[in-house]
């Protein structure tokens, strides 16, 4: 099987732990990139985080507006008359908070503890920075064709590719699924070579087809989310060690870098390789 593929069943499969269903999913989180810091090299600091921006967990509903006063009040640490210049939705529970000023933000973190009342009622909040988005790594041997027009044969996909990149029938496999098809490549490219393929086959048109083909450089992917963790026995990091190394789950002894516990009934699983 191949490595892509072999996620991709991975995927496919039903996984449960203690006769529980979990959900699975490549990490895709929402793109953080409306958050613009006023550091903007934070990297170039040895940084792994916006240190202006700060993420919110909590359980149930509360008001932005009360949250965006509870950061900007005494209570949350440093000095009185924080400012918070932006507060956004990143998913159900979790919020992100951006400062205008850095300090600002290193005075909340710096407090420890924080929560806040909801109809007489406290609530907790988990606060933590935004790390880093990591840079994007691509496969060396691997294109993603999408679009497919129906009815399009493999051997008709392997005599286009062969035409327009010049390849031989040996270099290359195709493992077509509907309207989406993964290109392997059986020897690695460099980065330059992989994008002028994408650019050839993506300006070209299949035989008696008015249809564009979609091609898209195969992304390397080391982390997976879970999500429907709502068995509180089964919310911690030996639990799903225990059972993403264990044959049940298809993967194997070994294979976990780093399992983060995320808000509610969500963790991320990092694996050393990414097949």
């Amino acid at each position: 099987m191949y490595l892509f593929l072999g996620i991709a069943e991975f995927l496919k499969n039903k996984h449960k732990i203690k006769k529980q269903q979990i959900e699975i999913k490549l990490t895709d989180p929402p793109d953080p990139a409306s958050f613009t810091t006023s550091t903007s090299t934070p990297d170039a600091l040895g940084l792994d985080y916006y240190p202006d921006l700060i993420e919110v967990t909590f359980d149930g509903d509360i008001d932005t507006d009360a949250i965006q006063m509870y950061f900007e009040s005494k209570r949350s640490g440093g000095k009185k008359g924080k400012v918070v210049e932006s507060i956004k939705k990143f998913e159900d529970g979790v919020i992100r908070v951006k400062f205008e000023s850095p300090d600002d933000a290193l005075a909340v973190i710096a407090h420890g503890e924080h929560s806040i009342k909801v109809k007489k009622q406290p609530h907790k909040l988990e606060v933590c920075y935004v790390p880093l988005l990591p840079v994007k790594e691509y496969d060396k041997n691997k294109l993603i064709i999408k679009n497919i027009p129906e009815g399009v044969e493999e051997v008709v996909l392997s005599m286009f590719i062969e035409k327009h990149l010049g390849l031989d029938e040996d270099d290359f496999t195709i493992d077509l699924r509907s309207d989406v098809a993964i290109l392997l490549l059986e020897s690695s490219y460099t980065d330059e070579e992989l994008d002028e393929m994408v650019e050839k086959l993506g300006a070209k048109k299949l035989p008696r087809r008015k249809e564009q083909l979609t091609i898209e450089r195969c992304e390397v992917n080391y982390s997976i989310y879970i999500a429907g963790i709502t068995n509180k026995g089964l919310a911690s990091k030996d639990n799903l060690e225990f059972y993403f190394e264990s044959s049940k789950s298809g993967r194997g002894e070994g294979v976990i870098e780093k399992i983060e516990m995320l808000a509610k009934d969500k963790a991320k699983v990092t694996f050393k390789d990414h097949s």
